[in-house]
């Protein structure tokens, strides 16, 4: 029944290839990817604390410097070019129809579950009046979060935004405005596996599929987004063909290993205002992304203890941000950014809300196990279900 010559019976057959079957999925993750996710987390969340938040009061915040190393733009679109790696990957590796439909399959529960969870983590602490985002907007001069939080919201809304209005483009900011990217996070995936699909049954077809889908979503946000989607698919045709390896053995390697990020960083100080730019970041996140996963140092670099576990509370990190910065960080500028209105003062905060919601990240991040085992549930029913449809028909 196996090559290796193995005399089992049916029932530790399938044992053994189930067990086989997990392993080499397992095998098939890339670690670094983990670590350029938390990366990229981390410069969200700064960028949120201390760049946008206090970037109208401390001048020190605004500085090319800070904007650049806390870059909000270039994260998300790294974000995007890692979902298009990551839900590419086991296709280009095993090449059959599991590999598209496993993944497909989790997808949305795997962005439902803990976009759950947080929203109703936030809706308790609306209700429970610890939210402060009004008069610390007020004291900074600054309504960057374009939300007033409503108290009337009920259970109901928070169902409805987790499950629905979160993938939708005008509602996605209505409890958590970080969460714009869900919309972008969702229509890419979809293209991604659309793309999969039509690369497994008929590859001629792919790219008048992506003409299709760039002009039904055409505008300059949509497509940059779908752009960097497309980008981490080619990456990981790149990795599984060999031609990373090959590309890391190149002189070519080692100059964009040491010269993307000062490339980046000296655009932005040349060109301040167009930098930061959303389109631009089809030019920054490639570059960006290529000088960690491009060469051995930077992906050695990506697993390190530190990063990976960074990696490890990304998600919760970037969804319960905005439940510090609107309770425990907007406490703090009501009560004593007033009264020591110093840069200073300011940097204390950012940090402490930055390091809060790392610890709140971290507490939460057991949602990740029971994510995974709702998305595991989910594909294990539908397949039930697709195999049982199947028998009835023959």
């Amino acid at each position: 029944m196996f090559s290796s010559g193995e005399c089992l019976t049916p029932l530790e057959a399938d044992s053994v290839r189930k067990s086989r079957s997990t392993s080499a999925r397992a095998n098939t993750r890339i670690v670094a990817l983990d670590g350029l996710r938390g990366i990229a987390c981390l410069m969200v969340v700064c960028s949120h604390f201390f760049c946008d938040t206090f970037g109208q009061t401390a001048a020190l915040m605004d500085t090319p410097l800070i904007k650049a190393v806390f870059d909000g733009n270039l994260a998300v679109a790294v974000f995007f070019i890692i979902s298009g790696d990551a839900l590419s990957s086991g296709f280009l590796r095993q090449r059959d129809a599991a590999s598209i439909l496993r993944p497909a399959l989790k997808r949305y529960p795997r962005l439902v579950v803990p976009t759950l969870l947080s929203t109703a983590f936030l809706f308790l602490l609306i209700r429970l009046h610890l939210v402060y985002e009004i008069p610390s907007q007020d004291i900074l001069g600054s309504k960057w979060l374009f939300h007033w939080i409503n108290e009337d919201i009920t259970i109901v809304d928070v169902l409805r935004f987790s499950f629905l209005d979160v993938f939708l483009k005008n509602r996605a900011h209505y409890f958590n405005p970080f969460l714009w990217t869900m919309h972008y996070e969702a229509i890419g995936s979809i293209v991604i596996f659309l793309m999969l699909a039509v690369l497994h049954l008929n590859r001629k077809a792919v790219p008048v599929l992506l003409a299709l889908t760039l002009l039904a979503f055409h505008d300059g946000k949509s497509v940059v987004f779908l752009l960097c989607f497309l980008f981490g698919a080619f990456l990981a045709f790149l990795r599984t063909s060999g031609n990373i390896s090959r590309f890391e053995r190149t002189v070519a390697s080692k100059v964009l290993s040491l010269s993307a990020l000062p490339v980046l960083f000296v655009l932005s100080l040349v060109f301040p205002h167009a930098y930061f730019h959303t389109g631009l970041s089809l030019i920054k996140a490639p570059l960006f992304t290529m000088a960690f996963l491009g060469n051995a140092q930077g992906r050695h670099f990506l697993e390190t203890p530190g990063i990976q576990f960074l990696g490890t509370i990304s998600f919760p990190l970037f969804l319960f941000q905005y439940s510090v910065l609107i309770s425990v960080t907007s406490f703090l500028i009501v009560t004593y950014y007033p009264l020591h209105h110093t840069v200073e003062m300011a940097c204390f905060i950012a940090t402490s809300g930055v390091l809060l919601s790392m610890i709140l990240a971290i507490v939460t991040s057991p949602m990740e196990n029971l994510t995974k085992s709702i998305c595991n549930i989910v594909y294990e029913n539908a397949m039930r279900l697709l195999k049982g449809g199947t028998a009835i028909r023959e």
